[in-house]
Parts: C-alpha cells; structure tokens; sequence
C-alpha cells in the first residue's frame, strides 16, 4: 500500500510479527550516483515505478515500518541513506543549505509521498527477513547483503553526511518516548487527519 494509505489508515495493518519491505518511486534514478550500471537490477522488483530498496522485520511490524517513514536517522537506515544522498548528491530536492532538523521533516514529506510498503505477517521473522534480502537487490540492507553492488559507495556517503553532522555539531532533536505514543502526536505528520494536506514540507 501507499506511505500515505498507511499513514491514515494505521488499522489496515496488523502491528504483529512480520516482515516488511520499503519501494521507493524511481530509486533506481536515485540510486544511479551508487551504482550507475547496477541500477537496472531494481527494475523487476517494483510496484507502478517503485523499486525495492528495503526488508526489516519486527515483532511489531507496524510501529517499524512506519519509523523509516516519520522517524529520524536514528531509527532508520533508509533515512540515513536518503539524507546521505541528498547532502552529497542532492537526488530529492534542489541544493539548499538545511539543518538536519529541517531535512528530516522534508525526508518525511517526500516519503509520505512517494513510498510504497509491503507487509507479510510470519513467524520466524529472521529467517524470512534473511531469505527475501537474498532474493532481492535490498540496496539499504546492510546486514545479509554483502553481494550488493551498491553498499560500498552508500556506505562511503553515509560517511561523509556523518562527518558534516558531527562537525557542525547537530545533536539530535527527538527525545526518545514510544513509537506509537511519538507518531500519532498532533503535530506529526503521522498524527494529521485525513483531511489534511501532506505534501512535502518546504
């Protein structure tokens, strides 16, 4: 289903033991400054232009996924990975000089806009996760994906943004509290009505 499907309605999922996986639209242009001649692998594992980028697995399925949606880069490596890209290449929006605070929200706008999730409910969650990273290109994975062709440059970028934020001294903003109490806060964009607009943040 769509991020923003889930995001207003949470109740379509169950938060039970399972696996998940993230697609991204077009992530193979996003991820073609990684892997330029790789990026063509992306193409069979996509739902109407978006490609798989991402399997987790959680005992709260759920409450997981949608971390990498509205969470930090503390609680997702997608994010982290994204935000990394952008610093460096600037693959989700023009250039502009922003705080990592400002950046998490756009990142959060921009997937609630253009993500896909995918849910499967099981036991033995390890070992699922495991087989599906195997099977897929999973370019986000770091565990289980030692053959990815793009984890040596991503993890060269994640480098670098890591670098600037800790040389500009950006401590981060969220203070730690459940995921389901922090989400569906009132000011979050996981927390706004239906009605409401969630385009990406400027």
């Amino acid at each position: 289903m769509s991020a923003k499907h889930l995001l207003v309605n949470p109740q379509a999922v169950r938060d039970t033991m399972g696996v998940y996986m993230i697609f991204l639209l077009d992530a193979d242009k996003i991820l073609s400054c990684a892997g330029p001649s790789e990026t063509n692998i992306l193409i069979p594992w996509s739902v109407s232009g978006h490609r798989h980028v991402y399997t987790g697995e959680g005992a709260a399925m759920r409450s997981r996924a949608l971390l990498h949606l509205c969470g930090t880069i503390r609680d997702s490596s997608v994010r982290e990975f994204l935000l990394s890209l952008q610093f460096s290449k600037n693959v989700l929006w023009p250039a502009s000089s922003e705080t990592l605070f400002a950046m998490e929200r756009r990142l959060t706008g921009w997937l609630i806009e253009n993500s896909y999730v995918a849910f499967r409910a099981c036991g033995y969650v390890g070992d699922v996760e495991k087989d599906l990273i195997r099977r897929m290109p999973s370019p986000f994975n770091i565990a289980h994906n030692s053959k990815s062709p793009f984890l040596p440059s991503l993890k060269a970028e994640r480098q670098k943004f890591r670098d600037h934020l800790e040389t500009t001294r950006q401590k981060h903003y969220r203070v730690p509290m459940p995921p389901s109490a922090w989400l569906l806060r009132a000011n979050h964009l996981a927390g706004l009505a239906s009605s409401q607009s969630t385009k990406p943040l400027t």
